[in-house]
């Protein structure tokens, strides 16, 4: 009788479903172990200051804007209400 495999045939043993889930389940928890780590360490430095610092930046430029533009803006206002 004939063998039924082609000679050609691979000879790597293939994984049934179940093992493949079970690894694809312990990859998945292990990232989601790694994120919820990194999450944990972050919270730390989520404090507000920040958004404090972004706000003082903005407010200084402002300011410092208006400071070296005061003379200009005011001899344009001056302009606009002669008219």
């Amino acid at each position: 009788m004939a063998d039924p495999t082609p000679s050609n045939a691979s000879t790597l043993p293939t994984a049934s479903a179940g093992e493949f889930l079970a690894t694809f389940a312990i990859v998945l928890a292990t990232i989601v172990g790694f994120l919820v780590g990194i999450a944990r360490l972050s919270r730390h430095f989520q404090t507000g200051y920040l958004y404090w610092y972004a706000l003082v930046m903005i407010l200084g430029v402002f300011g410092l804007m208006t400071w070296q533009l005061w003379p200009d803006l005011t001899s344009l206002l001056a302009r606009l209400g002669a008219r």
